[in-house]
């Protein structure tokens, strides 16, 4: 047990801000009994939620992929959000739950603890990013559908901005080791969490206006056309307005998972106390990390094409499974016949 704890109390090189304050976060985690039972239970919730995180996000991505149909910007951004989200299951969960268990056997905060929490702030600004990503791309294409087109044809425009949109964040994580302030991207992402929820809600706003204003346009020139067939909505109109919903219900979910976790931060630093609502406290944390599971099952769920072809893709899946199975019986069956013949 001393050669685990002086394990973990050695070598904080590059955490030199943090110091100060791990005597403090200490005491958190052995501040009483029930705590600790709290702790534990918010471990496993956090395992549970590693499969569903890493399966349902993993399929998005693959049926994204493999069908050329779904490739559009908007799915493709989504795809960008799923990639974060994935690696917040595959990675960021993992060391969460190996990082408290640390805590919980060492009895004090090492260097992984304090790495873990860097890696979920750089998937978070991420997300965000990608967030707002979603609602300007919803925006740009109802309201300006012709220079749209023009800028998102090649798909390059995409790319650069997905990329830019990942060298932000690891610029911020980079600049936090040089300065030795590892408290820069929880500051940068305080930020950049209200502002992304701004502009996202705003966007939407926005988008809905301009698809009704779409929509009373369509209207109109149905009538004036008198074209009975002309009455039903077009495909194109109607995966533009599916592509919004989706848009606006991954910023719902986004802002009901992370609100709880701003609410208690924003009271904590008010009162002074860093110990605060401290088990309720663990909760939200566990419920932000559920955003990544709940993410897509939104686009599963209001993306009919995208839906239809991952359920395609289980049962191609669990069919080859079988027919390999098949085959390797009927091998051996075929073997064995003929070595009784021999």
């Amino acid at each position: 047990m001393n050669g685990t704890k002086q394990i973990c109390a050695t070598r904080y090189d590059g955490y030199l801000a943090f110091q100060a304050n791990c005597n403090e976060l200490e005491i958190v985690y052995l501040v009483s009994g029930w705590h600790r039972t709290s702790l534990i239970s918010v471990i496993v919730a956090d395992i549970l939620l590693i499969l569903p995180a890493v399966i349902l996000n993993l399929l998005v991505i693959a049926v994204v992929k493999k069908h050329r149909s779904l490739q559009t910007v908007s799915n493709i951004l989504l795809a960008c959000l799923a990639v974060s989200d994935l690696l917040i299951g595959l990675i960021m969960i993992p060391c969460v739950v190996g990082s408290v268990a640390i805590v919980l056997k060492c009895k004090l905060v090492c260097w992984f603890y304090i790495v873990t929490f860097q890696v979920g702030y750089y998937l978070a600004i991420v997300s965000f990013l990608t967030l707002t990503l979603v609602s300007l791309d919803r925006y740009f294409a109802i309201s300006y559908p012709y220079q749209y087109q023009v800028q998102t044809a090649s798909g390059k425009t995409v790319k650069v901005v997905v990329a830019a949109t990942w060298l932000i964040s690891c610029f911020v994580i980079i600049l936090s080791y040089a300065l030795q302030k590892m408290r820069l991207p929880s500051q940068f992402f305080t930020v950049l969490a209200p502002l992304s929820i701004f502009i996202s809600f705003t966007t939407q706003i926005c988008t809905l206006r301009a698809v009704r204003a779409v929509r009373r346009r369509d209207a109109s020139t149905t009538v004036r056309d008198y074209n009975v067939k002309s009455l039903r909505p077009s495909r194109k109109s109607y995966m533009r307005e599916k592509a919004t919903r989706v848009a606006a219900f991954i910023l719902l979910a986004t802002i009901c998972c992370y609100l709880p976790h701003a609410v208690l931060t924003t009271i904590r630093t008010l009162r002074k106390d860093i110990f605060a609502f401290q088990g309720i406290y663990d909760w939200t944390k566990t419920l932000v990390i559920a955003n990544s599971a709940l993410n897509p099952i939104i686009y599963c769920m209001n993306i009919r094409e995208m839906r239809s072809k991952a359920f395609r893709m289980i049962c191609n899946t669990r069919n080859a499974r079988v027919d390999s199975k098949k085959d390797s019986m009927f091998s051996m069956a075929a073997t064995i016949k003929v070595g009784n013949q021999r």
